[in-house]
């Protein structure tokens, strides 16, 4: 979980290490960006749920946004 104080880069850093300590593959299962997100503060996961990320690394990106305050734009198809 995401400290009280801590900001996203700091947590996702440490959610990094964690999967590498536990020598697990890296983004390889969708329940790792699950609960990357489920760790994050209520605020935050909501805003970054509904920019609905696809992969643990898009995920993390947008979490880092949205904590800055910048929100990734939504992709549109033509």
């Amino acid at each position: 979980r995401q400290d009280r104080n801590e900001s996203v880069k700091s947590y996702a850093d440490r959610f990094r290490t964690l999967l590498s300590q536990l020598d697990i593959v890296y983004g390889t299962d969708p329940t790792h960006m699950y609960n990357f997100l489920k760790g994050l503060h209520s605020g935050i996961y909501n805003k970054v749920w509904l920019l609905k990320p696809r992969t643990l690394d898009e995920a993390i990106d947008d979490a880092i946004h949205v904590d800055a305050g910048i929100e990734r734009k939504y992709t549109t198809y033509d």
